[in-house]
């Protein structure tokens, strides 16, 4: 029996496995997948998209829960404990696997409690400050970062989500006071963002470059190993100076 781990946002892939754990007649009921993550965020916008694609091309109803708790602690062990004929799925973020289990016991085990189908695709991430932030370089937001009561304030989906792990590396390396305060996903920590409640996110591509557009975000670096093609100003980290990555929004659906 398998039970099966969406890690990321494609589901077609997961769909279109054979094995002897699946049915001949496999899939002939709904298919519930488990989002860890707020609505509205990248990883709910595009498990979304993907279940409505599959959904029309296997006629069959599939829909999205969200379980926004404990940094998708609670989805991750719902699958887990369900039953194993790929019914119920699970569209993982980073935190899941890597972090929730790494700083404590998770209710669920990261590594033999679910069976990886493939990888989907990889979104490299953007740091973001509000379109009327006095930083208009990452030398000048780390900068102001030293001297402004309490240090930045970074918001993020979530503990362990890479924006978070990504910051506090960016913090541990150039001795900068940074706050991060954690959200239910990704589309609260925008709205905080372009509200300037925030100084900066490290969000992804997806759910910053349409703020960008429209004028309310200011791109100051991306996380990847050369400059995006769409975003050709924008440096990389490690040409603003951080040499230290910490992988960027790689998303595997598994």
């Amino acid at each position: 029996m398998i039970r099966h781990c969406l890690m990321g946002y494609g589901l077609a892939a997961a769909l279109t496995v054979s094995g002897p754990a699946w049915a001949q007649d496999y899939p002939n009921r709904q298919i519930t997948i488990m989002v860890g993550i707020a609505a509205g965020g990248i990883t709910d916008v595009t498990t979304r998209q993907y279940a409505a694609v599959v959904s029309k091309s296997i006629d069959q109803n599939i829909i999205v829960e969200n379980r926004p708790v404990a940094g998708g602690a609670v989805a991750a062990a719902t699958v887990q404990n369900a039953a194993a004929d790929g019914y119920t799925l699970l569209s993982v973020v980073g935190s899941q696997f890597c972090s929730v289990p790494a700083m404590g016991p998770a209710p669920y085990d990261p590594v033999n409690g679910f069976a990886p189908i493939s990888l989907t695709f990889r979104l490299p991430t953007l740091l973001v400050v509000p379109i009327d932030s006095p930083a208009k370089t990452v030398a000048e937001l780390l900068a102001w970062g030293k001297t402004k009561p309490g240090g930045l304030l970074l918001g993020s989906p979530g503990v362990g989500t890479p924006g978070h792990l990504l910051a506090a590396k960016i913090a541990l390396a150039t001795n900068t006071p940074i706050q991060s305060i954690h959200y239910r996903g990704g589309a609260p920590v925008m709205a905080d963002l372009i509200a300037g409640r925030l100084d900066f996110s490290l969000a992804s591509f997806n759910s910053a470059r349409s703020n960008m557009d429209a004028k309310k975000l200011r791109a100051l670096a991306v996380d990847a190993e050369k400059r995006l093609p769409a975003l050709p100003d924008i440096p990389t980290l490690i040409e603003a100076g951080l040499g230290a990555r910490a992988g960027g929004n790689t998303h595997r659906n598994r």
